[in-house]
């Protein structure tokens, strides 16, 4: 029996990212936990905003995972921008903590989803496959102290 090889292709194709991330060790441990998954890989990735600007169109990217503190920029201007160019990309952002102010922020730029670092190694994957599949992705921990803070969370599809 024959094989559609175009459709075996179209299948077998991983979901790209890119991530940009100014910790180095977080960035390679990102890139390794994307990578061990069969249907996603890091195509890209970059230290800073400024890192990304040239091959970014070639990439053929599909999500972009951007930490909320960078270098020269900060992670929600390059959400804001990704947002305008590409108004559709699924956009997960990392932080440091969990503040209402940075989550809101992160949220009003453009963001699907906000996984804090010290989640991360549980909550990446999770994170991602939600945000891929057009959902917000906001943790269970994150969003009771936020709501605790007063932040109103109801419109976060929580894990």
């Amino acid at each position: 029996m024959c094989r559609n090889d175009a459709a075996d292709r179209k299948s077998l194709r991983r979901t790209r990212i890119l991530i940009v991330e100014n910790h180095p060790v977080i960035r390679q441990a990102l890139v390794e936990l994307v990578n061990q998954q069969p249907d996603l890989m890091v195509c890209a990735e970059a230290d800073s905003a400024s890192g990304i600007s040239g091959n970014i169109d070639q990439q053929q990217i599909d999500m972009a995972i951007i930490d909320l503190s960078l270098k020269g920029s900060t992670g929600a201007c390059l959400v804001e921008e990704l947002r305008v160019k590409w108004p559709s990309m699924p956009i997960l952002v990392l932080s440091l903590d969990d503040h209402s102010a940075s989550c809101e922020r992160a949220f009003k730029a453009g963001a699907m989803g906000y996984v804090v670092k010290h989640e991360i190694a549980s909550a990446i994957v999770p994170a991602i496959r939600q945000v891929l599949g057009g959902k917000v992705y906001i943790s269970e921990k994150t969003a009771a102290r936020l709501a605790h803070a007063g932040v109103n969370c109801g419109r976060f599809s929580q894990v």
